[in-house]
């Protein structure tokens, strides 16, 4: 199955997400999948962990965004992201991915719950 992956900001700064698009309006998207880039500065640069989307401890799946209530969003994501964020939804290992390395090891998600 393809995805359509998108990320995107509700506030200008660097709160960064990412989800997958069930459906877009000419108002809305309708999104499964979010998660939440949080990044915090180190000794070392920029450290990021990966968490569900605004804390999400309700565990609610779909989250309708209003278009006008995002500051930017973007379609136009790097391929292998793209191919590393998806191969996390259906449970797929991909050689290298990180991201769901950090997911798995942090147990953020139970990645269980994205297979349909």
């Amino acid at each position: 199955m393809d995805y359509k992956v998108i990320v995107f900001s509700m506030v200008e700064g660097t709160d960064e997400h990412i989800g997958v698009i069930e459906e877009e309006t000419t108002d809305s998207f309708t999104l499964n999948h979010v998660f939440t880039f949080a990044k915090q500065p180190t000794e070392n640069g920029l450290s990021v962990s990966i968490m569900p989307f605004v804390f999400n401890s309700c565990k609610i799946k779909k989250v309708v965004l209003m278009k006008n209530k995002l500051y930017w969003y973007t379609e136009d994501i790097d391929k292998d992201f793209k191919q590393k964020y998806t191969a996390s939804l259906s449970g797929l290992v991909v050689a290298g991915a990180d991201t769901i390395d950090k997911i798995k090891k942090n147990n953020i998600v139970d990645l269980n719950s994205f297979k349909k």
